[in-house]
């Protein structure tokens, strides 16, 4: 703090040292030592946001080795089409009527809009049938 704020209010130079040596309601929990803390902050960060997208993730590559020929998907590019042939790593996408494009299999996303459309048609036909039967 500058001198001259101690020279204009020297009550607020006296209170300072005081504020300080308070401690707050989760550091006296904790015992004064803000570590604990800074575990706890991790250990809520881990749960809430990092499992959750390594769980994501590994979804995402296990529905991409699961892909197959016939299957309507869409490219990172924004490439819409249907799965011709697989070999390895690399995927042949016909995008048109005798167009094909070899792409990595890496870069396929997801379900086109069209085949995501239709599986939730065919799982709510689904829903109906079983509210039907029962």
């Amino acid at each position: 703090m500058p001198l001259f704020l101690f020279l204009l209010a020297p009550e607020a130079g006296a209170a300072a040292p005081q504020a300080q040596q308070q401690l707050s309601g989760i550091q006296k929990l904790l015992g004064g030592s803000p570590i604990p803390m800074f575990v706890g902050v991790f250990v809520i960060f881990y749960f809430m946001l990092i499992r959750p997208q390594q769980k994501k993730q590994k979804d995402h590559e296990e529905w991409q080795k699961r892909v197959g020929v016939g299957d309507e998907i869409v490219t990172t590019g924004g490439l819409v089409g249907k799965i011709t042939h697989i070999a390895d790593d690399v995927v042949t996408v016909e995008v048109g009527d005798k167009v094909r494009v070899r792409v990595m299999r890496a870069h396929v996303t997801g379900k086109s809009p069209a085949a995501m459309a239709k599986a939730k048609a065919d799982a709510d036909k689904d829903k109906d049938k079983e509210k039907a039967s029962a």
